[in-house]
């Protein structure tokens, strides 16, 4: 099971509802936000467990994602474990203070040639995403630079798409026929 850790404050739902629309397709997801816990599909197997946390926990003996949200509360960088992938929006300049000096490899979203996930082309129902660079997989795989489709079943914003596509991504989800959510 993978843990996906969404970080910070703010009470935009656009990360949650892409990423919960997303992985119920893609092995299934239990969601644990605000005082709710959900499955998406109902089943007692799924693939995914997605927090929405705007005080950062104590994990231990686990791995998966941590995603910042644009404004959290600051906390100690050796908190973040080893085996947890870090993703943030490229302006998002607290959370790379954060990562500075320590041997995270984050995946950076947004418009530059630099980041890890950028956008190509966005319409209604379909976006292209760049992969920009090499990046490991859990499975250690290497996953090579290239673009895929996304097809969209209703409007998206474009952060929590690509942070969605990391997250496909990086779980060992192959892009050769795209995505769907």
């Amino acid at each position: 099971m993978y843990n996906v850790i969404i970080y910070g404050n703010g009470n935009s739902n656009s990360i949650n509802e892409t990423l919960i629309r997303a992985l119920s397709k893609y092995g299934g997801v239990h969601s644990h936000i605000g005082n709710s816990i959900s499955s998406h599909p109902e089943s007692e197997k799924q693939k995914f467990l997605l927090y929405n946390l705007n005080k950062f926990p104590n994990i231990n003996k686990c791995s998966g994602f941590l995603i910042f949200k644009k404004s959290f509360l600051p906390f100690d960088k050796k908190l973040i474990p080893n085996n947890f992938i870090p993703i943030l929006d490229s302006h998002n300049l607290n959370a790379a203070h954060i990562l500075k000096g320590t041997d995270k490899l984050a995946i950076t979203c947004g418009t530059s040639s630099k980041d890890t996930l950028s956008i190509a082309s966005l319409d209604d129902n379909t976006a292209v995403i760049s992969l920009q660079r090499y990046v490991k997989a859990f499975n250690s795989k290497i996953i090579e630079p290239h673009d895929f489709t996304v097809k969209l079943s209703k409007e998206t914003q474009p952060y929590s798409l690509l942070v969605t596509c990391a997250v496909l991504i990086l779980s060992e989800f192959n892009t050769k026929s795209g995505f769907e959510f």
